[in-house]
Order: C-alpha cells, then sequence, then structure tokens
C-alpha cells in the first residue's frame, strides 16, 4: 500500500488515520511521527489512475496551523 511505503521511507509511524474526501473523489489522511517528534499530515487522492499527496509537515509540538490547514484543504481535482 503507497501509505505503507511512505511510512517506510520517512521512517516514522501512524499515529491516525481517516477518510475524507475531495471533488467527488475517496481519500485517506494518515498523520505520522518520526523518532524525533516531527509530524506530517499526508492526504491521499485517487482519482482514476492518478495518486496525488497533498503533505504538510511540523517540528515536534507544534500543531496543525490555520493556514496548514487551510493549504490542505485547498487542494480539488478539477477534471480529468
Amino acid at each position: 500500500m503507497l501509505r505503507n511505503g511512505f511510512l517506510t521511507d520517512y521512517s516514522g509511524r501512524m499515529t491516525s488515520e481517516r477518510n475524507i474526501g475531495t471533488s467527488g473523489y475517496n481519500g485517506r489522511e494518515v498523520i505520522a511521527e518520526d523518532s524525533s517528534g516531527a509530524k506530517l499530515v499526508i492526504r491521499f487522492y485517487r482519482a482514476k489512475s492518478i495518486v496525488y499527496a497533498v503533505i504538510v509537515s511540523m517540528k515536534k509540538g507544534t500543531a496543525l496551523s490555520a493556514d496548514a490547514e487551510k493549504f490542505l484543504s485547498s487542494f480539488k481535482i478539477q477534471s480529468l
């Protein structure tokens, strides 16, 4: 699975996962943490045969900012 490969490359562990969607396409949000405590929020979307990933990274102890959430939520799939 794409998620597992990404986590392996990041040397991280998943701390949460949930179903999401945009523009009528399903996706998954994965939150991961590496050994230093830095976090990644990754939103994967699959549209036909294309997989998109939108990623935000945060330093240890940092919460997801309003700007980061706005960025993540801004992703839309126009047409394929």
